[in-house]
């Protein structure tokens, strides 16, 4: 055990011995090593090319954790070609990092994502993905994602409805047009969460 500690330690405190032990064949090595570059930001450009060939869902995962720490710019491409991975749990992540990038190309696989969440298979609850991918559009917040919030202001699911309301109040005034144009175009109670939402904007 202790000599487990000293080599997380020498490791925390050397970037090169990092990366080695990205770059190293052992699996083992290269998990603990994983941990480490995201925990110190240390290797961004290998986890970045680990993460574009890796299959293994519980590893691809384990690098895009890293990445999310760190966020370079470069890791951008990585978490989008993952926005709709068949794995819930990695596609959530990826969902998330949208956001924080403020990808404006993550869009229409969010408002997918959205749209999944009404159907009568899914409608019941509101997923990790799909709240994710609600803040995300709030996140990103370009005309699209403003109006394509404002079309779900009564979304089936209570929660991401709630979800919803919370993303057009932060946009704050460049929702105010999208969610004024449901006063008229929307049911009569699409039209109250509209005059609601308007109120705490």
């Amino acid at each position: 055990a202790r000599q487990l500690q000293q080599r997380q330690t020498a490791l925390l405190e050397s970037e090169e011995l990092t990366v080695k032990g990205l770059e190293s064949g052992d699996k083992l090595i290269q998990e603990f090593c994983i941990a480490i570059a995201g925990q110190k930001a240390y290797g961004t450009a290998i986890l970045i090319e680990l993460a574009s060939h890796e299959t293994d869902r519980a590893r691809l995962f384990a690098l895009l954790a890293a990445l999310s720490r760190s966020q370079p710019p470069a890791a951008r491409d990585i978490f989008r070609a993952h926005l709709e991975h068949p794995d819930a749990i990695v596609a959530t992540i990826a969902v998330e990092m949208a956001g924080c990038y403020a990808d404006e190309e993550a869009v229409p696989a969010l408002m997918r994502h959205v749209n999944a969440a009404e159907t009568d298979q899914n409608y019941s609850e509101c997923s990790l993905l799909t709240a994710g991918a609600i803040q995300s559009l709030g996140q990103i917040a370009t005309p699209a994602a403003v109006k394509f919030l404002a079309s779900k202001l009564h979304h089936r699911n209570p929660t991401a409805r709630r979800l919803v309301h919370a993303a057009l109040t932060s946009i704050g005034s460049a929702a105010v047009e999208p969610v004024a144009a449901r006063l008229m175009e929307g049911n009569p109670d699409e039209a109250i969460m509209a005059a609601n939402v308007l109120g705490l904007i």
